[in-house]
């Protein structure tokens, strides 16, 4: 019986790493995308498992961890895009310099990614929430906002954290 009970707690845990792994379908595309953009593809290499891992894990863990990551994604989709619109812009940057014009775009991301999980965190779901999502959309916005150089990086995920911050403190008032 302690057999059957041991292969049936094994097969329920594989099905949940699987279903957890499917997000890969969403995040390795946009970590070969925004390998187009790299100046150094070894960050967004590395910034891109990171990511991979932490969805992955999120979503095995379930519940509030699981809607983390989907938020963070979600939400880290503008401060993933909105970088890739600079050059869309006319402004035309080399990548890894710094011309002072994509530092607005990559703090914009990261207060709309900011707001969107502030918002859907509030004081429901509290701190872990916030920052299991933030966390997420930061290494997605990393991915596009690091070519720009690290203190432009560093912009969005200030805006970022400090978004979620006062919207959840907001909420919780």
């Amino acid at each position: 019986m302690d057999e059957l009970k041991h292969a049936a707690r094994a097969a329920y845990e594989r099905g949940r790493w699987w279903w957890a792994a499917r997000v890969a379908v969403i995040v390795v595309p946009l970590v070969l995308l925004s390998l187009f953009t790299a100046t150094q593809p070894v960050f967004n290499l590395v910034a891109g498992s990171g990511l991979l891992v932490a969805t992955t894990w999120l979503r095995w863990r379930g519940g509030d961890w699981s809607a983390a990551a989907e938020i963070g994604l979600g939400a880290g989709a503008f401060a993933y895009l909105v970088p890739l619109a600079i050059p869309a812009c006319g402004h035309c940057c080399a990548p890894g310099t710094a011309c002072g014009l994509e530092l607005g775009p990559c703090i914009a991301g990261g207060v709309l990614a900011g707001l969107i999980i502030g918002t859907r965190a509030g004081a429901a779901r509290g701190v872990a929430f916030g920052v299991s999502a933030a966390g997420v959309a930061g290494l997605l916005g990393a991915l596009t906002c690091a070519p720009f150089g690290a203190a432009v990086m560093a912009g969005m995920a200030g805006a970022l954290v400090l978004t979620v911050g006062t919207v959840m403190v907001a909420a919780r008032a």
